[in-house]
């Protein structure tokens, strides 16, 4: 195996597979990164058996091969290469490595056991404008459970209809919504369960331009955009029912300045009780008031304009949710909905629409410190979480 390659094309490619390949299971074959030699490109390849990653680049000179090579050196090593082009030649041992002036010697392990790539996968192909898709990804990814017991919100529901693409991610204590449509109003219909993180990893290897294709198989999906291949598992469709959640009106609306709001809620997160992280939302006549209070500590009060109309409101929240939701909210107008007081929040900005965020309310008892029974933070959506 032999080739040239650009030093920035190379460095980025084993960045962006290395926390793929430095997944700590039981096949040690699968913590390494593969690199590729063909007659026309050079492949940088890991896997972790469930979210695969292909990155491809072009390469001089080259002689067809492929080694395997440990995943944290090749990423320590890649940081350090000198700018400039990149020599790759196999030995008997490993791989050499040479750039300017400098030379790395790498062992390798045969790439026999290593899991084949497939690239091709059967299904209908979905094609998204790859900024349009990055900003859902980002809205909604964060939203999915990372716990074990809750795998099947361990992901975001992906479903195209007529043009109509909705991206749906919750972990039983919040949800995200992102609604957008696609040119091809013709195109097929498809709902599948995608992993949290194969999302993540994808959302980290897009460009800035471009169109991602997306084709949606029985048990796998394909996203595949300029180069970059990322391929995973489904899981089982076992979402649950979200829609009667969202009701189809509001009985308060509460629109602030989101930058405002942001800045509110970290003020009271600061002096709330390290537990629970509540913070208090209290908003009447043209006034929002953030109140973060700790009963050892002391207290934080903000308060910001609002447009409150007639509406009344006054519920706690995670702030730690809210400061999630607001970080990837455009600036602008916020608006904070609830069909009743005391209810869930629906956030959403005010010039757009496609992004919907909602909040479970928790109850804030006199006794922030007694220590909470076991499984009282497991409420589903659809009921309050109470911190005992």
């Amino acid at each position: 195996m032999r080739g040239i390659v650009d030093h920035a094309s190379l460095k980025n490619a084993v960045a962006l597979v290395q926390g793929i390949a430095q997944t700590k299971i039981s096949n040690p074959i699968v913590e390494n990164t593969v690199i590729r030699v063909d007659t026309d490109h050079l492949e940088v390849l890991a896997t972790n058996l469930s979210v695969s990653i292909r990155i491809r680049m072009p390469v001089e000179n080259p002689e067809p091969g492929e080694v395997a090579l440990p995943a944290k050196l090749l990423a320590q090593l890649a940081r350090e290469i000198p700018p400039g082009p990149v020599n790759l030649a196999s030995t008997r041992k490993g791989i050499t490595i040479k750039a300017g002036r400098s030379s790395f010697d790498l062992c390798s392990m045969a790439t026999d056991d290593f899991p084949p790539f497939v690239p091709v996968i059967d299904g209908p192909v979905i094609e998204i404008p790859v900024g349009v898709a990055s900003r859902a990804i980002e809205r909604t990814v964060f939203t999915a459970s990372d716990e074990r017991s809750r795998f099947q919100l361990g992901g975001v529901l992906f479903s195209h209809q007529a043009g109509k693409v909705t991206w749906v991610a919750t972990d039983g204590r919040r949800l995200s919504r992102v609604v957008h449509e696609i040119e091809d109003t013709n195109g097929p219909n498809v709902k599948m369960l995608i992993p949290a993180r194969a999302l993540q990893e994808l959302l980290r290897a897009l460009p800035a331009e471009g169109t991602l294709k997306i084709t949606a198989g029985e048990k796998r999906v394909l996203f595949d955009i300029a180069g970059i291949t990322v391929a995973s598992t489904l899981l089982e469709d076992n979402f649950p029912p979200y829609q009667s959640l969202i009701p189809e009106k509001y009985g308060i609306q509460i629109t602030v300045d989101r930058d405002e709001l942001v800045t509110a809620v970290r003020c009271g997160l600061v002096m709330a009780n390290e537990r629970s992280r509540l913070v208090e939302l209290d908003a009447a006549n043209g006034v929002l008031v953030v109140t973060g209070e700790r009963m050892e500590a002391g207290g934080a009060v903000s308060e910001i304009d609002a447009e409150t109309g007639e509406h009344s409101a006054k519920v706690s929240y995670n702030a730690n949710y809210l400061l999630e939701c607001l970080r990837v909210m455009d600036s602008g107008r916020a608006v904070w909905s609830l069909a009743k007081d005391g209810g869930p929040a629906f956030l959403s900005n005010e010039e757009d629409p496609s992004f919907l965020h909602v909040i479970m309310p928790m109850a804030i008892r006199e006794d922030e410190n007694r220590p909470a029974p076991a499984g009282s933070e497991e409420d589903e959506m659809g009921e309050e979480d109470e911190e005992e």
